[in-house]
Parts: structure tokens; sequence; C-alpha cells
């Protein structure tokens, strides 16, 4: 509220506000970072591995967009998110850097899932396991359930971004004074 020349109160939401917020940008269909976060220290992306680079829906292997592997899938994908939230940059000192140790897809009829699990090392903080596991619609017949499989995996990468934001080390790594 404005009254007279004085500008706005600002303050800092807490971890619960951060997490209302978030779920009401979701709903509202805005990219889910932006807005979330205002910290000065920047995180860059570094090396994102995984030992499992092929996914199969049913026997056929789920392709990854522009010919990436996964890895790097991801590694673009969470880059591009922080990009948008204003805390990347390539110059930092704080990286993120991960180890993929499962991601499979669970093509079933009914409710099928995407699960995403990562060891995430954030700066010099200890290591940390984050696991998803995403649900969508499933299919019958092999073509819906490949192409649901496909359209989900974006959604699922989405909600595992997020669980990674909402750990508290990467809170920590970006409010910490350097």
């Amino acid at each position: 509220e404005f009254v007279g020349k004085q500008k706005p109160i600002r303050k800092r939401l807490d971890p619960v506000q951060i997490y209302y917020f978030e779920r009401a940008v979701l709903d509202l269909g805005f990219n889910q970072f932006q807005l979330i976060y205002e910290r000065t220290n920047k995180i860059k992306v570094g090396t994102i591995t995984s030992s499992n680079e092929k996914i199969y829906c049913r026997g056929a292997e789920i392709q990854i967009p522009d010919g990436l592997t996964m890895a790097s899938f991801i590694k673009n994908g969470f880059s591009d998110e922080l990009k948008l939230a204003g805390v990347y940059s390539d110059k930092s000192n704080i990286e993120l850097i991960g180890n993929i140790s499962n991601i499979d897809v669970n093509c079933n009829v009914g409710t099928a899932n995407w699960t995403t699990e990562m060891e995430i090392t954030i700066g010099q903080n200890e290591p940390f396991i984050i696991k998803n596991i995403y649900t969508y619609e499933g299919a019958i017949i092999f073509d819906p359930a490949y192409k649901n499989a496909q359209q989900a995996l974006n959604s699922a990468l989405q909600d595992f971004y997020s669980l990674i934001i909402k750990h508290p080390d990467f809170s920590k790594a970006l409010s910490t004074p350097m």
C-alpha cells in the first residue's frame, strides 16, 4: 500500500510462505520459480551425471528432446529455471553438482509415474538426496501410454527442480554471505 511517496515495505518470505506462494504461482500457470527468491548470491549448475541414460516405456525408448542425454537435459532445464529466477551465474563460486542414481518411467494402465532420484552437492555442503515420484495418467494402449510418458517428462522434472529449490541447503547456499 502506498501512502504519499512512501514505498511499500518488502519482507522476506519464510519457507512455508514460499511453499504456498509457489503453489499459487503454479495454479496460475506462471513459471514456478519466478519472483520467489530475492537473493544476492548466484549459483551455477556444474556436472550432472547418470548411469541410466536410456529410459523405456513398454519397450520403446523415451526420446529426450534435442537428442540430449538425460543428464544434459536435466542440467539444461534446471539451469534455465535458475536463470528465470535470476539466481544463476556461470561465474558463481557456488556450484551445484549431481549424480542421478535413478530415473525411470512406469507406463502403467491407470496411474503411471516418473521416478527421479539424485544425489546433490551444493558448494561445500554435505551431499543430500532428492527423490521425486510424479504421477500422471497412464493408458491401456501403447501409443497413448508412450505419448503420455513423453509429455509428462517436463512436468515431472519441474516437480523435481522444485524439491531441490525447497531443500534447506539450496536456500542456505543462496543466502550465506560470501
